[in-house]
């Protein structure tokens, strides 16, 4: 018997008094009971909800289980044998490192922070430029079947949030 599970039918029937068990005040005592009931069923899915919203955090692993817990049905994610099929799995990017360059014998200017100049020039030398630095690509991959009928927008909602705020990602149908 899990946590909170109560039968309220039951209930009813065993604090009734013996010589008051009949078919009309049983029904009577389940109709008085009947909005607890409907609050409790409410209680229970609020709170199995609220059980998986919690599990989930920003690792791979979890968001894996998230998306394909949520898009796929029950039981139609495994094939004969019974190991996982086709699944919705996340793959991470491998960004190109853009290296580090050492300019020998620079003169940086303390005053003004971030300008580095070299010993001969007086222009400041950028060492990447602003489009470089800021488009650095997607950090993870989402794939998802082809056969998984899914809705974009929603699987965009739920991966942005639990994933890191600074985390991007783009989605792909192999």
């Amino acid at each position: 018997m899990a946590k909170f599970d109560i039968k309220y039918d039951a209930l009813v029937y065993m604090l009734t008094p013996y010589w008051l068990r009949r078919p009309l005040m049983t029904a009577w005592l389940n109709w008085l009971c009947k909005p607890i009931t409907q609050l409790h069923r409410t209680f229970q899915k609020r709170r199995e909800n609220d059980l998986f919203r919690e599990s989930i955090d920003s690792t791979v692993p979890r968001l894996e289980y998230m998306l394909n817990s949520i898009f796929y049905p029950e039981g139609t994610d495994t094939t004969e044998n019974g190991s996982y099929g086709y699944r919705i799995r996340i793959d991470k990017v491998d960004k190109q490192d853009t290296g580090h360059i050492y300019l020998g014998g620079i003169m940086q200017d303390l005053d003004e922070g971030i300008r580095i100049y070299l010993q001969d020039e007086e222009q400041p030398v950028y060492i990447h430029t602003e489009g470089e630095t800021l488009v650095a690509g997607n950090d993870f991959v989402v794939k998802v079947p082809a056969a998984v009928d899914f809705d974009e927008a929603r699987m965009r909602m739920a991966i942005q949030n639990y994933a890191l705020p600074d985390k991007t990602f783009e989605i792909t149908t192999y």
